[in-house]
């Protein structure tokens, strides 16, 4: 699976979600649904924005929920639980979990396979096991 990329694109790892948020990946799905510009597909959650003001914001309210948006590995800053990608640059960081496709405009996490795609129009609704 993977998720479509719009112009500034702040992707989470559900695992990481998963960990820190109360009542988990589910409840953060069912707060966030409703917000525009948000989607995900089984493994990311994916929110963006138009301009910086917005961006900020989105970093803010993620992190005041414990994700982190950077670590550092072997002396070198790289994307923690957050990462920032656009299609014109691709990752902001360093980013081990993610792999940006910026030709095709879609990111997914990195060992899985892009697949069906997840967008503005078609969310994936998870459907837990």
């Amino acid at each position: 699976m993977a998720v479509h990329l719009e112009f500034i694109n702040i992707l989470v790892p559900f695992t990481a979600i998963e960990r820190v948020y109360q009542g988990g990946a589910e409840a953060f799905r069912k707060e966030y649904a409703g917000h525009p510009g948000v989607w995900w597909d089984r493994f990311l959650f994916r929110c963006g924005s138009m301009n910086s003001i917005d961006l900020v914001l989105w970093l803010e309210e993620l992190e005041k929920h414990g994700l982190s948006r950077f670590q550092t590995y072997a002396g070198k800053r790289i994307a923690g639980d957050i990462a920032l990608a656009t299609i014109e640059f691709g990752i902001e960081d360093r980013c081990p979990w993610l792999t940006v496709d910026r030709v095709r405009g879609i990111a997914w996490l990195s060992g899985t396979e892009p697949g069906e795609i997840a967008g503005p129009a078609e969310p994936f609704r998870h459907q837990p096991s």
